[in-house]
């Protein structure tokens, strides 16, 4: 029986790999880099690594209108639609991803030049900070709201309310 123990604990032995790449056994986060197309204001598609979310903000959604300081009605996520691409255009941009959502869109914390694009969504008031998911940018949003930039330079709604009126859901 001892043979047999030590004939085991020596084959165990053998079937670990050896040197450094043996003891890098854990993969890190994955990272996805590039040139991204901007899909829409809050999310990116990398021609390798596919779409991407950015972490802890939602950009007005498609057919989502704002109101200017005029009293204009404006179509705000295009507005932040064209922020984004401004911000990543000719630029690398590298994501670490931190999971998947419920569409199983990758959610990443972004950055361009190493500039987080979340936080750069919210500060110009393109995005709004979603407390609930972790990266809290609300004193971005705040400052925002104070500086009246973006969609907060006149009445607006939030997209989760906005969408939750399409569908006819009550808060």
């Amino acid at each position: 029986m001892r043979a047999f123990s030590s004939a085991l604990a020596v084959a165990a032995v053998l079937a670990l790999p050896a040197g450094p790449a043996g003891a890098q056994q854990s993969r890190g986060p994955e990272i996805v880099q590039g040139r991204p197309e901007v899909v829409a204001g809050d999310i990116l598609r990398f021609a390798r690594g596919g779409r991407v979310r950015l972490v802890g903000i939602e950009a007005p959604l498609p057919g989502q209108t704002c109101v200017s300081g005029f009293g204009r009605p404006y179509d705000c996520h295009r507005a932040a639609l064209e922020f984004l691409r401004n911000a990543v255009r000719d630029k690398d941009v590298t994501c670490r991803i931190l999971g998947l959502n419920v569409e199983r869109d990758k959610i990443g914390l972004c950055a361009a030049d190493g500039r987080n694009l979340s936080v750069g969504m919210v500060r110009a008031g393109w995005a709004y900070a979603w407390r609930t998911l972790g990266h809290d940018y609300s004193r971005y949003e705040a400052r925002a709201q104070t500086s009246q930039s973006g969609v907060w330079i006149g009445p607006n709604e939030a997209p989760w309310r906005w969408r939750s009126r399409q569908i006819g859901i009550r808060e």
